[in-house]
């Protein structure tokens, strides 16, 4: 068995996953470990460019787009390894990274999963998962409170900006970009739900991890840095639907009924606003007017949705 598992699924994203591999060589962690990559069935090269640059890569080719969930799953029903790490491809590990996460993790026994301190390429702290959805910061989102006043503890409550990131700290969940999972959890817990497509898969598995009693721990000592972020699907048609599909069935799966009603009315809002917001900066901005549909089309097809997917 061994100590470590590298789990990266990829999408059309050789250069991004080319770069990602190489920092984990240039900085790997100083245990028994290795590198998985899932990719699900781009068309760009990836597959080849990797076997070709790094034959000790283990690859596992779908020849569809199986969703991140039941992507790592391939891997993480198979265990072998005491802990697994889930990597985006767009991102780049730092000096001592990866190994400072490990020795994080094996000092705090009743932590299941693990996330490092996440930066921009500009190198500022991108906040990657804090609190579980629920409506009140779903509607700060909305109106844009939680930017206005993002050191607010009742506004800006989502991504909580006021504490302090130098400390370890313990949250609700913490994205799939970079989460280091114990394999006893995976035995308690279970895999990820593979409902969920794309989005809240990793929120989802925490949620359940916390119900079970257990932490989900923040480690500022390890820094990896994360070519993509939260902002990146905003106005993308498909990642607009995917969201909020999966955003729909978290509250299915986890809250009652009352919640999850006054979640649409919240989230039509929402769709309103950012239809009206993205069509009328195509005004003053020409440039960006296949961005602003991209967008528009998402929230129309979310609206549907609404009316459309069973409370």
């Amino acid at each position: 068995m061994i100590d470590l598992n590298i789990i990266i699924v990829s999408w059309n994203c050789k250069n991004y996953l080319l770069n990602c591999i190489r920092s984990i060589y240039l900085f790997p962690p100083r245990c028994s470990y290795k590198i998985t990559i899932v990719d699900n069935g781009s068309s760009d090269g990836t597959v080849d460019a990797v076997m070709s640059d790094f034959p000790d890569v283990y690859v596992i080719k779908n020849e569809t787009n199986l969703g991140f969930a039941s992507a790592n799953n391939l891997v993480l029903k198979q265990r072998g390894a005491h802990y697994y790490l889930l990597l985006n491809p767009d991102t780049e590990v730092y000096a001592n990274a990866i190994q400072t996460l490990l020795e994080f993790a094996e000092r705090n026994p009743d932590a299941y999963g693990v996330g490092p301190k996440i930066v921009n390429k500009d190198g500022t702290h991108q906040i990657t998962g804090v609190t579980f959805p629920n409506n009140w910061n779903i509607l700060t989102e909305t109106f844009f409170l939680d930017r206005i006043f993002p050191k607010s503890r009742i506004l800006g409550s989502h991504k909580k900006k006021y504490l302090d990131w130098t400390i370890p700290q313990s949250l609700d969940y913490i994205q799939g970009s970079a989460l280091l999972i114990k394999d006893k959890a995976l035995e308690e817990i279970g895999l990820l739900d593979e409902k969920f497509f794309l989005f809240f898969e990793e929120t989802d598995w925490c949620y359940r991890v916390k119900k079970a009693g257990k932490e989900i721990l923040y480690c500022p000592y390890s820094v990896i840095k994360h070519y993509g972020g939260d902002e990146q699907g905003h106005y993308d048609e498909i990642k607009v639907i995917c969201y909020h599909k999966s955003l729909f069935e978290f509250y299915r799966k986890h809250y009652k009924i009352l919640k999850r009603f006054l979640l649409r009315i919240i989230i039509f809002m929402r769709c309103i606003i950012r239809i009206f917001l993205w069509y009328g900066l195509t005004i003053f901005k020409r440039d960006i007017a296949d961005k602003a549909k991209s967008a528009c089309f998402g929230y129309i097809r979310t609206l549907v949705l609404i009316f459309r997917r069973p409370l």
